[in-house]
């Protein structure tokens, strides 16, 4: 039993992965278009944590074959711990921060979105498909005024289970 489990968990998981990739290579992909002149530019991706074997699986599975395809962009993975949160509120009232971030949830990405710090992504999400591929749930728990500004990396369903007896 507790092997389905974990099947289940690494499923859910991979899927996460597979979405939050989509998203972030039709992201990059618009900014490539963009500095097709040649400029060498790096983006920033800003997490609190992440494991190592995903930091691995993210550079191996996503960053690295962006960047051949793009070798005029260099995306750089920062870990900011327990102070992301912190960090990233100074980024924002300074006019500075990441290119990319995993917020707590959509609580705090719309209050980044509120300040005007998150463009929004329907387009991208438009472009990738990802309209027809996602659960109408994951679109509009990122949806703030309108807008969809962040998507979820994992969903799940919790239940309560009480034996009366």
């Amino acid at each position: 039993m507790r092997i389905k489990g974990r099947l289940l968990d690494n499923f859910k998981r991979s899927i996460s992965i597979v979405v939050l990739v989509t998203v972030t290579m039709v992201f990059l992909s618009g900014i490539a278009v963009q500095t097709a002149n040649g400029e060498k530019i790096t983006i920033t991706w800003w997490y609190e944590t992440i494991l190592p074997r995903y930091l691995e699986v993210q550079r191996k599975n996503l960053i690295e074959p962006f960047e051949r395809a793009h070798p005029n962009i260099e995306i750089k993975t920062v870990i900011k711990g327990s102070q992301l949160l912190s960090l990233l509120r100074t980024a924002i009232a300074a006019g500075t921060g990441s290119d990319i971030i995993m917020t707590m949830g959509p609580a705090e990405a719309n209050r980044y979105a509120r300040v005007g710090a998150l463009i929004p992504l329907d387009k991208y999400i438009k472009e990738a498909g990802l309209d027809k591929e996602l659960a109408q749930l994951a679109l509009e728990v990122g949806r703030y005024m309108g807008k969809i500004y962040s998507l979820p990396k994992t969903f799940e369903s919790m239940g309560l289970i009480y034996n009366k007896t």
